[in-house]
């Protein structure tokens, strides 16, 4: 596959010459980096879920794949015993995502609390 750089009035635009081989796998990929992002965006919610939602509402067809991601894997794992909280609301876990695109109130982060 070859590109050569083509100026435009918005900037470099890229046009490239490729085989249909090339394309099918260029769209696999993207459909299963896709499927990753959306995997990691929506914290790591199941994958078969997510395919199943793209599908749905996208019309996206995405070939399912088994691989857990490192996150997932650390996440799931056991940690020990821990102790019963003695009140209501004295263990709290919070997830940090980010970076986003600013929204109208200027934030760029998101807490999610459970």
């Amino acid at each position: 596959m070859s590109s050569r750089p083509r100026k435009q009035d918005s900037g470099a635009v890229y046009t490239t010459k490729s085989s249909k081989t090339q394309r099918r796998q260029q769209a696999t990929t993207t459909a299963n980096c896709l499927l990753q992002f959306y995997h990691e965006i929506w914290i790591h919610e199941d994958k078969c879920q997510i395919r199943n939602i793209l599908e749905n509402k996208q019309g996206n067809s995405i070939n399912l794949d088994k691989e857990l991601c490192e996150t997932c894997i650390y996440g799931k794992a056991p940690t020990g015993s821990r102790k019963k909280a003695p009140e209501p609301d004295q263990l709290i876990s919070d997830n940090v995502c980010g970076l986003f695109d600013e929204s109208f109130h200027k934030k760029r982060n998101l807490v999610a609390i459970e």
